[in-house]
């Protein structure tokens, strides 16, 4: 079959799509990838087909618009305003490529911010599945931030996620179709709920070890485990990093992948004093404000990239904003971690790794401070019952075969 992957979004939404994309190949398919021209390089390196999605994420993370948005914090309502504000243009530019990407092709997998697909492969009649790197649906079993509010507020919770989510884009999708389709607008209800009402499917490409399948959720929605691109084998680290890790005891990482902050130099500072007063060596992953090895202590050494997969496990702890990407690879690695939450899904994952006792408690980016970073590098450095309990969560997690449970799922379901 030719399928037809859309991904929109940074690196860490686009890599688990390449991974599945490459397993897919593998299976005999011929895959497409809609994505941004920014990875158009990454997706041809691969012999997969490419096509190209409007919009450029660094760039747009970069605006005005962009830090508000990455600066909401968990105020729900400036969060929405924020998401129209900087995707309502966004979106609508992208639309007419979303469109393309349907035709000519035997089904479509597409992301969260894909949504739109949905509704062109109902009018084309192909079919088409949806992915989610979290739990986007209506559960009784936990909230919209992870933590149990009771059975009754855990669903209205994840209700109101659903509509804050489609609010960030519907009136962008609704112009567009009306002015550019003369498609009639879709309802204020739900898209995702009415998707799995009409017998949709939803691949959520995360561990069922790490959060089983709800009870309460359809049979339409699977939760595959994670789609890990495995990527050490094929990278060569710098004889810098070498000499550092080897000079030695294991350091912590501190990343905040493609997260940025109005105030690097403040949490820089923030960082390099936790680090001091625990006596931990450190290692930075870009995003800190220009600053170079030569601006930091011996024990504390920056680089722009290196595959997580190869990294975290030689770390001793890992500080991380909470994504769904980096928050699965620290989990793979099996070592602790604290999450440094931004905003939308961040919270959730930071809250779910603390309450499996792999991870330090959440700390929100707007309330960080010095005392409570060190607190929390005291803790995943030493707890020895969380070390455990990393390790094992880690032993499991790199046992599972995501990619290849979506692959035959995706088989299973674009053939009925």
């Amino acid at each position: 079959m030719h399928l037809t992957l859309i991904s929109i979004g940074s690196r860490g939404d686009i890599q688990p799509f390449m991974a599945l994309a490459i397993g897919l190949k593998a299976a005999g398919h011929i895959v497409r990838v809609a994505t941004h021209q920014l990875y158009a390089e990454w997706v041809q390196e691969q012999n997969l087909e490419f096509l190209s999605i409007e919009g450029n994420p660094r760039e747009m993370l970069e605006t005005e618009a962009g830090q508000a948005w990455m600066n909401s914090g968990l105020n729900l309502i400036k969060f929405v305003r924020n998401s129209q504000r900087l995707f309502e243009p966004v979106v609508e530019s992208f639309l007419p490529d979303l469109w393309q990407a349907c035709q000519n092709t035997d089904a479509v997998i597409f992301s969260t911010l894909g949504s739109a697909a949905a509704d062109f492969c109902k009018r084309l009649n192909i079919p088409a599945i949806a992915v989610h790197f979290t739990p986007i649906g209506r559960t009784s079993e936990f909230s919209i931030v992870g933590s149990n509010l009771g059975r009754p507020l855990n669903y209205t919770s994840n209700v109101i996620g659903e509509y804050l989510l489609w609010l960030t884009s519907r009136s962008a999708v609704n112009r567009w179709r009306k002015q550019k389709m003369n498609f009639p607008p879709l309802p204020l209800a739900s898209p995702y709920d009415l998707w799995l009402k009409e017998g949709g499917q939803v691949l959520y490409g995360y561990s069922p070890s790490v959060l089983p399948k709800p009870a309460d959720w359809r049979e339409g929605q699977h939760v595959t485990g994670y789609w890990f691109l495995e990527q050490a084998q094929n990278w060569s680290p710098p004889q810098a990093l070498i000499d550092f890790l080897a000079d030695g005891p294991a350091p912590i990482y501190i990343g905040f992948g493609s997260m940025s902050n109005r105030q690097p130099e403040q949490v820089t500072e923030i960082a390099l004093q936790a680090l001091k007063r625990t006596g931990q060596r450190g290692l930075f992953l870009t995003g800190w404000g220009g600053i170079s090895n030569r601006d930091l202590p011996q024990n504390v050494f920056k680089i722009d990239s290196v595959p997580h997969d190869w990294l975290f496990p030689r770390m001793s702890a890992i500080v991380h904003h909470g994504g769904a990407g980096t928050t699965s690879a620290a989990l793979k690695a099996g070592v602790p971690s604290v999450a440094v939450t931004f905003f939308a899904d961040q919270p959730f994952w930071g809250r779910r790794i603390y309450d499996l006792g792999v991870a330090a408690k959440p700390l929100p980016i707007q309330r960080l401070t010095v005392d409570r970073l060190t607190a929390a590098l005291q803790t995943i450095t030493t707890d020895p019952i969380m070390r455990a309990k990393a390790a094992h969560l880690g032993q499991k997690i790199r046992t599972e075969h995501g990619v290849s449970e979506a692959v035959r799922l995706i088989n299973q379901l674009t053939t009925k």
